[in-house]
């Protein structure tokens, strides 16, 4: 695979337990954040893809560090906010590095700080692309709603992917993702976004899969997740690939994750 040297900037955002963390662990292929409902990312975080490398690794200041215990882990406690993150992706073949931004969630009761922190980085206006991350259970909430108004103020729309998040947990009887659709675009129109560019997937499905796709270990508990979200995505109301392919990674397509990857690869890169 031949990367050129530009670089694509990608920032995530989201208010809690919409699933962010996971999603960036999904973009690159291994569990590098914390994936957990309570507020587990404390302050941006810069991974940036090396396709030459064969595991994560880490710089602060003329250090290179690898690590003997899980990263997420450390990473969490980390109190050094300037170590660079670098690792391979396992992704669709791309002709850009990609440098993906994690943010803290906006709305923590227990760290007020965050908000402003994800606030600064966002006006700071230093990426190409910006996922705006909905938990696909709880669209529409007040808190969605103030970080909205607020990325609709201070982003440029045509750099806004919004992206709806955990439709793995939908139940057919009672949830429809083509309706979730319809309702968010009417929402992001009523804030004043003209033709919001909108993918919904399952990030922890992309995340599992891409997973066993490297041979990498999975729990019994995942496996068994596994083999529930390849029927669940097999049904017809559930695919949510506009792309024919078969073999094992069809279920990167079905779950939304690549049909994401294809969205941010046509996104223009500021020069």
């Amino acid at each position: 695979m031949k990367f050129l040297k530009e670089k694509k900037r990608i920032l995530i955002t989201a208010t809690m337990s919409a699933g962010k963390s996971t999603l960036v662990n999904a973009l690159i292929g291994q569990r590098v954040m914390m994936m957990q409902n309570e507020s587990c990312t404390s302050k941006p975080w810069i991974i940036t893809e090396d396709p030459t490398a064969n595991r994560l690794y880490a710089k602060h200041k003329q250090f290179k560090i690898r690590f003997n215990q899980p990263i997420a882990e450390v990473l969490h406690q980390s109190k050094i906010t300037s170590l660079e993150l670098f690792t391979p992706m396992y992704r669709l073949k791309s002709r850009h590095i990609w440098e993906l931004i994690d943010t803290p969630g906006v709305n923590s009761t227990s760290d007020r700080d965050h908000r402003e922190v994800t606030e600064a980085y966002i006006k700071s206006n230093q990426y190409d692309v910006l996922l705006y991350i909905l938990n696909g259970g709880h669209l529409g909430t007040k808190d969605d709603l103030a970080h909205l108004q607020f990325i609709y103020k201070f982003v440029p729309h045509h750099k806004v992917i919004f992206v709806i998040n955990k439709v793995d947990q939908f139940r057919k009887s009672q949830d429809s993702i083509a309706d979730s659709l319809v309702t968010m675009n009417i929402q992001l129109k009523k804030l004043g976004f003209v033709d919001p560019m909108i993918q919904p997937i399952s990030a922890h499905a992309g995340y599992l899969i891409k997973r066993e796709l490297q041979d990498h270990e999975l729990s019994e508990d995942e496996l068994e997740e596994l083999k529930i979200y390849t029927r669940k995505f097999a049904r017809p109301e559930f695919n949510l690939s506009k792309t024919k392919i078969t073999g094992p990674v069809n279920l990167l397509y079905k779950c939304g994750l690549y049909e994401l990857e294809q969205l941010i690869e046509r996104k223009d890169v500021t020069l």
